[in-house]
C-alpha cells in the first residue's frame, strides 16, 4: 500500500527524514567495518524543571561495538532512558560528544543527522508506537517510504521481516487487533525496517507480562545475531540480564558497572 502523502508529511515532521542524497546514504553494514558504531565520550546531561537544574548523566563514556547486545540496567531515574535517547541521536548532550561510525555527529548539519537515523539506526518505544491507522505491514512498510525505498520493494521486506519476527498471517491486522507481544514484535521489524547499523529500545518489555517478555528478548537476541546488527535496550527486570553478553549498570547517572558474560541460551 503506497501511504498517502498527507500522512507522510506528518510522519516526516516526528521521524528521523531526509530526502537529499550524501554518504550517509543505506549501505550495506558488515561487521568487517570494525570502528565503534556510536561513542559517548564524557557526556553530561542535564534538564531544568523551573529554577532546579536535574543532573541526569555525569561523565558517561561508553562505547558500542559492532553485533553488541547490550542490556542497559539500573532503577528508575538512573539515567537509562537519557542514555538511549543520545545513543539513537534523539538527544544533544549538555557537554560531552557523541560519535556515531567515528563521526562526531556535532558536525553534522540537520539533513545529515536525520538522514543518518533514517537510514542506520532503529528505534523501539516501551509503548509500541504504532500507527493505529495502519496495519502491521504498513507500519513496517513506513520508515521505508519515508527513505523513498520504491513501493514493491518495501512492501515485500515488510512481508519478510514480519514473517521473520513470527506474524505471518498477522500483516493485515491493525495495532488494535494484536496482543501488546505481537504489537512489539511489529516495532523490531519496523525497527530493522531499513538495514540499520544499531536498534536501541527503551524499555521494550515494559509492558508485557514475564514470559512474552522473555520471548521479545530473546527474539531480539536471535536478530541482532541473523543481521549482525548492535542491539541496546533499557532494563530495570533483573531476570532479562542473564539473555545478554554485556551488562551495563547506571547508579545515579553514573556507569557503576560494565560488564561481559555469556549469554544463557
Amino acid at each position: 500500500m503506497l501511504i498517502c502523502p498527507a500522512l507522510k508529511t506528518i510522519f516526516r515532521s516526528g521521524l528521523p527524514y531526509c530526502d537529499n542524497i550524501s554518504r550517509y546514504e543505506s549501505e550495506p553494514y558488515s561487521n568487517e567495518n570494525l570502528m565503534a558504531v556510536v561513542a559517548l565520550k564524557d557526556v553530561h546531561k542535564s534538564y531544568r524543571a523551573g529554577d532546579t537544574e536535574l543532573r541526569v548523566l555525569e561523565g558517561i563514556d561508553l562505547v558500542i561495538e559492532p553485533g553488541e547486545f547490550v542490556a542497559i540496567a539500573g532503577p528508575s531515574g538512573s539515567g537509562k532512558s537519557t542514555i538511549c535517547n543520545l545513543l539513537a541521536l534523539l538527544d544533544n548532550p549538555n557537554r560531552g560528544s557523541v560519535y556515531f561510525n567515528d563521526q562526531n555527529v556535532e558536525e553534522l548539519g540537520d539533513r545529515e543527522l536525520s538522514l543518518l537515523r533514517n537510514h542506520h539506526i532503529g528505534i523501539v518505544f516501551q509503548g509500541f508506537n504504532l500507527v493505529q491507522v495502519l496495519t502491521a505491514h504498513e507500519n513496517v512498510m513506513l520508515p521505508m517510504e519515508i527513505g523513498n525505498t520504491p513501493v514493491d520493494k518495501a512492501s515485500s521486506e515488510a512481508y519478510r521481516l514480519l514473517k521473520e519476527v513470527g506474524l505471518e498471517g498477522f500483516e493485515h491486522q491493525r495495532p488494535q487487533q494484536l496482543s501488546g507481544g505481537q504489537q512489539q514484535r511489529v516495532a523490531l521489524a519496523r525497527a530493522l525496517a531499513t538495514n540499520p547499523r544499531l536498534v536501541v529500545a527503551d524499555e521494550p518489555t515494559a509492558n508485557l507480562d514475564t514470559k512474552t517478555a522473555m520471548q521479545i528478548i530473546d527474539l531480539m537476541r536471535n536478530l541482532n545475531r541473523d543481521h549482525g546488527v548492535s542491539f541496546v535496550f533499557a532494563t530495570h527486570d533483573e531476570r532479562l540480564l542473564q539473555r545478554v553478553s554485556r551488562i551495563i549498570r547506571l547508579l545515579d547517572g553514573l556507569i557503576v558497572e560494565d560488564t561481559m558474560q555469556e549469554a544463557a541460551s
